[in-house]
């Protein structure tokens, strides 16, 4: 957006005016928060796209198969239990595949929204922080078991005491 501020950011200000003595705090915050959903809900959209790929190529590919099963002595059609149908069936049509493709391009819609919703935020926090925002570094997951948990910290506790 060219405008002096864009409209996320002319929202906030509305609500917060940035001469409000908490107003940097609050902005932050809450586009924090607003890029933090946005970017999942990219990341979840992304693995549906991948899905629906995986699921087109299969369905659009297949053909009637059947796979002997010597314990049930006969033989059994492969079933697309997601779909409900049988691959390959005479009563099996396009408008199957026809449903995947047009759910892989609301998705692809969804996700090239929801980034330019993101690029909106992220201008938003430059505009009303005056800083570039930057992810929140999470604190890197600690793997040790508990017993490795409770050794380092009594040789914490050890060296302190040996200091004091």
């Amino acid at each position: 957006m060219t405008k002096a501020l864009n409209q996320i950011a002319a929202g906030l200000n509305s609500r917060i005016p940035t001469d409000h003595s908490n107003a940097g705090y609050l902005h932050r915050s809450m586009i924090r928060k607003s890029v933090e959903q946005v970017e999942w809900l990219i990341t979840q959209s992304e693995k549906k796209e991948t899905q629906l790929v995986a699921d087109y190529q299969h369905v659009s590919s297949a053909n009637v198969t059947e796979e002997v099963f010597a314990s049930l002595g006969g033989r059994v059609q492969q079933m697309m239990n997601k779909y409900g149908a049988v691959v390959g069936a005479p009563h099996y049509d396009e408008a199957l595949i026809l449903e995947i493709e047009i759910a892989q391009l609301e998705v692809q819609t969804d996700i090239t929204m929801l980034k330019d919703l993101l690029a909106d935020y992220k201008q938003a926090f430059k505009q009303l922080t005056g800083d570039t925002f930057t992810p929140y570094q999470r604190k890197p997951s600690d793997n040790r078991t508990d017993a490795e948990k409770l050794q380092a910290l009594k040789d914490m506790r050890d060296k302190l005491k040996k200091a004091a």
